[in-house]
């Protein structure tokens, strides 16, 4: 789930960049609140019991929708799934869970 958040919040921002220019000037208007979107669903995932219920999938979806719909000059290349990137949300993933961890032990000893 982290690396279909991660996904999810480095695609949206990458189209807001200044390399990029979103043509339709509605969905360039919308950028800003897709990223706000899924960056605030992915900040209340971390206090949910459940995050694998159907509003979780439709954020990505609609993610997935608004970067299919945006007509982005120059041409948007979606990031590939290979081993680069595998590593790379593997890493990050030890690294969240170890956090987590960390933030958990501390809070635990002060509250």
């Amino acid at each position: 789930m982290l690396g279909a958040v991660c996904f999810a919040l480095w695609t949206v921002y990458r189209v807001g960049s200044a390399r990029f220019v979103i043509l339709d000037p509605d969905l360039r208007r919308m950028q800003p609140y897709m990223l706000a979107v899924v960056a605030a669903y992915a900040t209340g995932m971390l206090t949910l019991s459940r995050a694998f219920i159907v509003p979780t999938y439709m954020v990505l979806g609609l993610v997935t929708a608004y970067l299919r719909v945006a007509a982005v000059y120059p041409a948007l290349a979606l990031p590939r799934f290979d081993w680069h990137v595998v590593r790379r949300l593997s890493m990050a993933s030890v690294g969240f869970v170890a956090a987590s961890y960390v933030f958990v032990r501390v809070f635990v000893r002060w509250g």
